[in-house]
């Protein structure tokens, strides 16, 4: 079995996961089988099992990946990277809603992680159109984990996406630099009245287009007040981002 997962291993590190099935499958079969030498680790538990569902899905065998993260989840339930691993593979599977309900499900067992909360953030934000349960799971993860950087991040989007732009300012403040967080804190100001500032002219365009990529999160999510909001004050907007004016003046004339 150690045999057999250690040679699954190195075809998994190699990208090559269709290969990498059958020592798995090698290694599930054989581990309990008795032995003259202590096994390799990873052998015993829900790893193998995760592996080859892994590999599974990377070939595209929906079916049996998902049979095979059930297997390991059944094994050890308070396996955060197993959970993780499902989790993420349902949301690439158009299935958000089941990954949200195993997240839940780590919360009440008591195994729910950074690395949970993180991704729950990421599909509550970007796969299901739910705006109550985005502002619910963001809302828990900033409490336990309120100097997280992706978690406040995703906070920020949760409470922009609901027309909240004085609360979601608050979160986009502390972000890195990039187009997408400083579009997102220039559009925040001019929706409050606050004084924006690009904090590199030379990516004026880029900072545009990922404001006028918020401002499509709004129409889409329904806020139509927020949006206007946004639209009276084209002005203001023209003196920071000229780029995003122009775009949004010819997108409500």
């Amino acid at each position: 079995a150690s045999i057999h997962y250690v040679h699954g291993l190195a075809l998994l590190k190699l990208g090559r996961f269709e290969e990498a099935i059958k020592p798995f499958q090698g290694c599930i079969a054989e581990r309990d089988e008795p032995t003259f030498t202590a096994r390799f680790k990873g052998v015993e538990g829900p790893g193998p099992h995760h592996l080859l569902a892994y590999c599974l899905a990377k070939t595209g065998q929906e079916e049996t990946a998902i049979a095979e993260y059930e297997q390991a989840l059944d094994m050890a339930p308070e396996a955060t990277s197993v959970r993780h691993g499902y989790a993420h593979y349902l949301t690439e599977l158009e299935q958000p809603e089941k990954a949200v309900k195993l997240l839940f499900d780590a919360i009440e067992n008591g195994s729910i992680d950074a690395h949970l909360w993180s991704l729950g953030c990421h599909i509550v934000n970007g796969h299901l159109n739910d705006s109550e349960v985005a502002l619910h799971w963001t809302d828990c993860a900033i409490d336990e984990f309120p100097e997280h950087p992706e978690i406040s991040k995703q906070r920020g989007i949760a409470l922009l996406t609901v027309g909240n732009f004085k609360d979601a300012l608050v979160f986009f403040e502390k972000t890195p630099q990039h187009p997408l967080n400083e579009g997102a804190r220039i559009l925040c100001c001019i929706a409050t009245g606050q004084t924006a500032q690009l904090s590199d002219p030379d990516k004026e365009q880029l900072i545009s287009t990922a404001f006028m990529e918020w401002y499509r999160r709004l129409l889409e999510r329904g806020q139509n007040e927020s949006a206007n909001r946004l639209a009276e004050n084209i002005d203001t907007l023209e003196t920071v981002l000229p780029t995003a004016a122009m775009v949004l003046r010819e997108a409500v004339s």
